[in-house]
């Protein structure tokens, strides 16, 4: 398993055109940063109540991230939600969309279906829609208007992040959404996502709204607004979106059109590690999070395992008693394990002192991730003791296949700790 460092290369793959007007360009669109509607009423089932319970501005962002200060409740509920997505092996969740967008003086609105599942990686993860319908709702413009729409889904993958990547949010008070048969009480929690460093901020605001299941920790209803970025003509036109999941499998199997698109990205993994298998490694020197620097070029003499990982990827997470172990026997087998992450030092922090965890990483990896063509986490890069690459393998290794990598510079299993 693993998790994609570009959110947006989740799953594009499915494009489909609508006949209303001049056509809607149906796209799978992921994205991390997203601005809400206010809470929208979009039904009987969806009062809420006890508006502005609790709230954290800017200023609390440290309070937030670290749990301590400030309402505990709202980390305690995030930090659920990242840890419910983290775990999950696989997950269907189908329902509605709808969008409202006003076009000179008219207003409109359309809504469509739509089913996201993943069987736990980015690449296996994607969304199908089908095509809706546009009605007017006010104004006197057309029936339909000429524009194109890009379909966004709320990415479910996404949620593990949380709360490493959020910088503040606020509980908007409580409300119903009718799933799996049911009515499920829901906490209305809006956040403010982080940028992240070097992409620009596609989303205005980074805000959403999230209506998460008080028993499951799963996220049923999503709000947002978003730029009208499909339709070249009409850049600014602003869209209105409520995504609703009205049934929900979890660590089931995969439907069989998400099982075609794990085949493919399985065989561009085998691709990408034949290509870098061979190659002399990319030097660098990062700084771990004391802020002492470390160089590939120190540790040559070693056998040198890179673990290119993140906070909010669960495989990373699951990995990690792995490395510990091969960690123990450093000294005795000459292996120098070296996790990388691309997150800032403070983020890291944050993470270690919630889970309770203790382990060293360099910080601010990007471009030793770029030089090791890394797209997806966890990617382990195996570096023999001349400096070249001995294995690449994308994706969660279990202590078996680990054990079988390491035997490929000559290290013998049983140096190792059982």
């Amino acid at each position: 398993m693993k998790a994609s460092l570009d959110p947006k290369q989740s799953a594009i793959d499915n494009y489909r055109w609508s006949g209303f007007a001049a056509a809607i360009y149906v796209a799978v669109l992921r994205f991390l940063v997203v601005l809400p509607l206010a809470v929208m009423v979009l039904g009987p089932t969806q009062e809420i109540s006890g508006m502005c319970q609790d709230s954290l501005s800017g200023d609390s962002v440290p309070a937030l991230r670290q749990g301590v200060g400030g309402p505990p409740r709202l980390w305690a509920i995030l930090s659920r939600v990242g840890d419910k997505y983290a775990k999950l092996k696989s997950y269907d969740f189908t329902g509605t969309q709808q969008m409202t967008i006003e076009v000179r003086g008219s207003e409109y609105r359309y809504t469509n279906s739509v089913e996201e599942a993943s069987a736990g990686t980015p690449e296996t993860t994607g969304s199908r829609f089908k095509l809706g319908q546009m009605a007017k709702i006010a104004g006197n413009g057309p029936a339909s208007p000429s524009l194109r729409l890009g379909m966004p889904g709320a990415d479910p993958y996404r949620f593990h992040k949380l709360p490493e990547n959020v910088t503040s949010a606020s509980l908007l008070g409580e409300g119903y959404v009718f799933a799996n048969g049911k009515n499920n009480r829901c906490d209305i929690i809006q956040i403010h996502w982080r940028r992240e460093q070097g992409k620009p901020e596609i989303r205005v605001g980074n805000l959403e709204t999230l209506w998460i299941d008080k028993a499951s920790y799963l996220v049923l209803r999503t709000s947002f607004s978003k730029f009208n970025d499909a339709d070249r003509p009409n850049p600014h036109l602003m869209e209105r979106w409520v995504v609703t999941f009205n049934s929900f499998e979890l660590n089931s199997p995969p439907p069989e059109w998400l099982q075609t698109l794990k085949q493919r990205s399985e065989a561009q993994d085998r691709a990408l590690s034949a290509r870098m298998t061979g190659k002399a490694a990319p030097g660098f020197s990062l700084k771990d999070l004391r802020g002492k620097s470390l160089s590939l070029e120190s540790l040559r003499g070693k056998t040198v395992l890179l673990d290119f990982w993140a906070t909010w990827c669960g495989p990373c997470r699951r990995e990690e008693a792995e490395l510990e172990k091969l960690e123990k026997e450093q000294a005795r087998s000459s292996l120098a394990v070296v996790r990388i992450t691309n997150q800032a030092p403070e983020l890291v922090k944050a993470f270690l002192r919630r889970t309770g965890e203790n382990f060293p990483s360099l910080v601010d990896g990007e471009s030793a991730a770029r030089n090791y063509e890394v797209r997806d986490i966890p990617t382990l890069v195996l570096v023999d003791k001349t400096g070249r690459i001995a294995a690449y393998h994308v994706g969660f290794l279990d202590e078996n296949r680990l054990r079988a990598e390491l035997a490929k510079t000559g290290m013998s299993a049983q140096s190792l700790p059982q």
